[in-house]
């Protein structure tokens, strides 16, 4: 697979809803229902699954992008399983925008995780523990990595500050 995509400050996508267009790809993107032209970005949901627990199956998801020529095809398609796989398929295109900027090489992806539940734990009990701004870094870089699972814990020490 060769060639490249330009993709412009602003584009189209179709298929996603606002909520979810806002949370991935911020005010780059611009949603469309219809019209002659293909959108930028198409992208096709198989049902509409977004309640964990979802099964690993739903959360599969394939993005690719090509040199199309067509003004009727879109040069980015993404086809999920599910609308949780879309958030995570729109999250992927958005760190590839972020890593190669307005010209995005041609590639395909086929993704989906070994495990129903993706997340991270971040143990502040045994270091610094960050400032609420860089905790909230924190947590839009680990939401930005398609994690499913943010938990917070509290664990009380008893007098002698250990456990």
């Amino acid at each position: 697979m060769g060639g490249s995509v330009d993709v412009p400050e602003r584009f189209t996508v179709r298929g996603v809803d606002s909520a979810l267009l806002g949370q991935t790809l911020g005010e780059r993107a611009v949603r469309v229902d219809f019209g002659d032209r293909a959108p930028m970005v198409s992208c096709e949901v198989e049902t509409q699954a977004d309640v964990p627990p979802i099964p690993v199956e739903l959360q599969r998801y394939a993005l690719e992008i090509s040199e199309t020529g067509d003004d009727r095809i879109s040069p980015i398609r993404i086809r999920a399983a599910s609308r949780a796989a879309l958030r995570h398929a729109l999250h992927t295109l958005a760190q590839i925008l972020r890593q190669y900027d307005d010209v995005v090489p041609a590639m395909a992806i086929a993704d989906g995780p070994s495990f129903a539940t993706r997340g991270v734990m971040l143990d502040v009990s045994r270091d610094r523990v960050p400032r609420m701004g860089h905790l909230f870094e924190i947590v839009d870089l680990i939401a930005s990595r398609n994690t499913r699972s943010r938990t917070r814990g509290i664990r009380r020490c008893g007098a002698g500050g250990r456990r």
